[in-house]
């Protein structure tokens, strides 16, 4: 359920929030070959930490019983408990959701959205610029659906992201973002290890 957030379609928008989205797509670019991402899904007793690991189109995400390892073609979602694999193709549609596919989770521009600037906010005890991306003309979704998106000011990266879709909302807080080398070997799957 939590993988089936969002779809996600190319960004037009005010120039400012454009700004804001460029701006983000450098800084996680500059972080380099690889990086590790901690967030925490939901809020009070109904909260997840989970974290993801990216390098390329290689990724990892974990979560209480399972992960999902993806390599941009193929997706695999590993119950941990079950020993159980399921196999998806990687959908471009899913661009913007941190659960499905973390490599293009931020990379919001061009990509259906129309893009808002909405000021400031505290979020998650930092100070952050917010843009509110909702589907754009001809896209699929309703303009109660889509992310609002929180920009740490000091370290220009993403301090969390509230996506809304079907009249829920889903709030995803990162509690850190830092670049971290990794082996492109760390992200192989071997089938053999499930049933």
């Amino acid at each position: 359920a939590l993988l089936a957030l969002i779809a996600v379609l190319p960004c037009r928008g005010d120039e400012e929030a454009r700004q804001a989205l460029a701006a983000l797509r450098s800084r996680i670019a500059a972080l380099g070959a690889g990086y590790r991402i901690e967030f925490v899904v939901g809020e009070g007793d109904d909260r997840i930490e989970g974290s993801c690991l990216v390098r390329g189109d290689d990724f990892e995400v974990k979560l209480p019983g399972g992960r999902l390892l993806g390599n941009g073609r193929l997706r695999y979602e590993v119950n941990e408990t079950d020993r159980e694999v399921t196999i998806d193709r990687t959908e471009a549609s899913e661009r913007g959701n941190i659960l499905s596919d973390p490599t293009r989770a931020f990379d919001l521009l061009d990509t259906g959205y129309d893009a808002r600037s909405a000021g400031r906010r505290e979020y998650g005890g930092r100070m952050c610029r917010v843009v509110e991306l909702t589907p754009g003309e001809g896209a699929k979704g309703s303009s109660d659906e889509g992310m609002t998106l929180y920009i740490d000011e000091r370290s220009g990266l993403p301090a969390g992201v509230v996506y809304r879709f079907g009249g829920q909302q889903v709030a995803v807080t990162l509690v850190s973002f830092r670049a971290e080398q990794l082996d492109a070997d760390y992200f192989r799957f071997d089938a053999g290890d499930y049933s």
